[in-house]
């Protein structure tokens, strides 16, 4: 299955402080119901989540990613 997501990343390094007030922000932002109902109207679902969630998700899709297109033989140029 593929999924399409969105999410905020930052800069290798920044102070895990800066990283987590900015999630609180942007989560705090997503709880909206208008936030949500727009996102709704596009057909996405909104998932809100700590910092290493969306780390982990980056990770195993990396890895995922990685091994098909080894296995499809697929080379960035």
């Amino acid at each position: 299955m593929v999924l399409t997501y969105i999410g905020v990343v930052a800069p290798a390094g920044t102070a895990e402080g800066i990283v987590l007030k900015l999630n609180a922000s942007i989560n705090a932002s997503l709880a909206s119901p208008q936030i949500a109902a727009a996102f709704a109207k596009l057909g996405a679902e909104v998932r809100p989540a700590p910092p290493r969630a969306f780390a982990a998700l980056l990770a195993t899709e990396t890895q995922k990613w990685s091994e098909v297109a080894k296995t499809a033989n697929i080379k960035l140029e």
